[in-house]
């Protein structure tokens, strides 16, 4: 006869496999705990974070964002020369950008690099008076024209900027009351009909019937070769009586380049100021430097001493040699 034996369940040892199932339910129900208890902390958080966010915009003044993105005005004034005002400079101790530390010899200062920022007209502008010529015959680059209203048109060219293709054109539409309208080809794709509304005068220098001035803004990136800086570069344009005697008008550039350099003990101001034609580059110009620390920069025209302030690209600075090549 066979003899079973009859094992007490609550006695048995459980095999390697119930052992396994056991922790995998442990583990599964200590995950869910956890994830609901997650759950609740981030629901809380976002509440928290979306009450916060309510609270700012209730607390915003209206229109203050869009107020923080209004372009700063251009002044509407020219004059038939250089402008001659002596403009000073911020305190360059309160400015956020650093300081570089130069060291005599040859200084390879890069624009994107060491910190240099745009700023509007901060310096004296110098640039070569009817660096533009005017003629009534159309170039061949321009493909499409806009229907002019004027009763003649006038077109020229300026060679701006370190791309490639340099040249932009424009035209000068003159109206039947001798007023001017401008249409600038800021894309340099010689379509001047999808460039935004033509310019009209926002100066004159003498009140001459054919005078005319306006800011001209054109995109960093259209100027320079992978730029550092976003925004526009802005040129004034102008045509005086004694210009239209030659059929020539003048431009110089408004934007600079504002850093600050370490040389030797002191911090000194430093400018990139366009010169001569003003072709938008500014690493062909030379620095000019804040040399006495005042917070002026010097200008010849208003019979000033000379401290050396002008752009140059060699400075003698207490008894050392600075010799800078500015690069993007």
């Amino acid at each position: 006869m066979t003899k079973h034996i009859y094992e007490d369940p609550g006695q048995r040892r459980p095999s390697s496999n119930e052992n396994f199932l056991i922790l995998v339910v442990l583990g599964l129900g200590l995950l869910v705990l956890f994830s609901l208890h997650n759950s609740k902390k981030t629901k809380d958080s976002l509440s928290g974070t979306e009450q916060h966010i309510e609270t700012i915009i209730e607390q915003e003044p209206q229109g203050q964002a869009r107020q923080k993105r209004e372009p700063q005005k251009i002044e509407q004034a020219v004059t038939e020369k250089t402008p001659r005002a002596r403009i000073r400079i911020e305190d360059p101790t309160k400015e956020d950008y650093p300081a570089v530390l130069i060291t005599p010899g040859e200084v390879d200062l890069s624009i994107g690099i060491y910190g240099f920022s745009p700023v509007e007209f901060v310096g004296p502008a110098t640039s070569a008076p009817l660096n533009i010529q005017l003629t009534q015959e159309k170039s061949g680059d321009i493909r499409k024209a806009p229907g002019y209203k004027g009763k003649s048109q006038w077109y020229g060219t300026m060679d701006l900027g370190n791309q490639e293709n340099k040249r932009f054109h424009f035209v000068l539409d003159q109206q039947h009351d001798e007023s001017f309208v401008l249409y600038f080809d800021k894309n340099k794709n010689g379509d001047l009909t999808d460039d935004g509304k033509p310019l009209v005068s926002q100066g004159y220098s003498l009140g001459g019937p054919r005078e005319f001035a306006t800011a001209i803004a054109v995109p960093w990136r259209t100027l320079i070769k992978n730029s550092p800086f976003d925004g526009d570069f802005h040129i004034w344009f102008y045509c005086t009586e004694a210009g239209w005697k030659e059929n020539k008008a003048t431009h110089y550039s408004r934007t600079q380049l504002q850093g600050k350099l370490r040389i030797g003990d002191h911090e000194y101001m430093a400018l990139l100021i366009d010169q001569g034609y003003n072709d938008a580059d500014l690493t062909n110009d030379g620095v000019v430097i804040d040399l006495n620390r005042n917070g002026e920069i010097y200008n010849h025209m208003d019979g000033e001493t000379d401290q050396g302030e002008q752009a140059q690209t060699v400075h003698e600075i207490d008894g050392k040699t600075y010799t800078f090549n500015v690069v993007w």
